[in-house]
């Protein structure tokens, strides 16, 4: 797509396609936020965690203490790790689908 926007001066195509770019992993992290604090809360009402997890936010009914655990945990995996190129963003992203699926 970049080819042939930069072939025949469609610049807008290259904004869209970089906007894209960058919010695209985002979208995805927002995505597997929600679906990773339902796990923790699910674990909560299975009794392998404490009761704090699986606290519900009287406002936004949402399980807060599994959002804001789930969040550090996924922040502070994406400090440690390297870098990575697009093709280790989609296979850690099919791993994690796969996890996530069990």
């Amino acid at each position: 797509m970049m080819f042939i926007a930069g072939k025949y001066g469609l610049t807008y195509l290259l904004v869209i396609a970089t906007i894209v770019g960058i919010l695209g992993p985002f979208v995805v992290g927002y995505i597997y936020l929600g679906a990773g604090s339902r796990v923790l809360f699910s674990m909560y009402r299975s009794k392998y965690v404490g009761a704090r997890v699986g606290e519900i936010h009287e406002r936004y009914a949402i399980p807060y203490w599994a959002l804001i655990i789930f969040g550090l945990a996924g922040l502070v995996l994406a400090l440690l790790s390297p870098i990575p190129t697009v093709y280790t963003i989609i296979e850690e992203a099919v791993v994690a689908g796969y996890l996530a699926s069990q």
